[in-house]
């Protein structure tokens, strides 16, 4: 009967080899790059190349680019020009403005002080009068 288990085991041990293997037959074969998945991934890449290719011939030169920073530098500069006379012209209205706001609060106390002396000499006229 030691003859029979060992047998049975051994056979049992073979068939359980057997089973791992095939399992892992099927997960090598499973791993492994065909032919079909390289050309898929080679097409692809061949259009993405493409497409920056195609990305590459639209941007500008360097020579393009020199020129628009050098244009973008002159408009800058135009246009800091232009706001420093905006800025001048706001400076010169601000000091008028307030030049004919200090002439009217010195014309407003000026009138105050007339109409003062023009309430006291009536007051004084109408005490003379009685």
């Amino acid at each position: 009967m030691d003859n029979e288990i060992i047998k049975n085991l051994l056979m049992l041990l073979q068939w359980l080899t057997t089973c791992a293997l095939a399992v892992y037959a099927h997960n090598i074969g499973k791993q492994r790059a065909t032919t079909e998945s390289i050309n898929q991934i080679r097409d692809k890449l061949a259009e993405k190349c493409l497409r920056i290719a195609k990305l590459e011939a639209q941007l500008p030169s360097r020579n393009e680019l020199i020129r628009l920073h050098e244009r973008m530098d002159r408009e800058a500069k135009e246009m800091h020009v232009e706001l420093s006379k905006v800025n001048d012209r706001l400076d010169d209205m601000r000091q008028s403005q307030n030049e004919r706001l200090d002439l009217i609060a010195r014309d407003s106390k000026e009138s105050s002080l007339l109409l003062g002396q023009v309430l006291g000499q009536l007051k004084q006229i109408n005490e003379d009068k009685r």
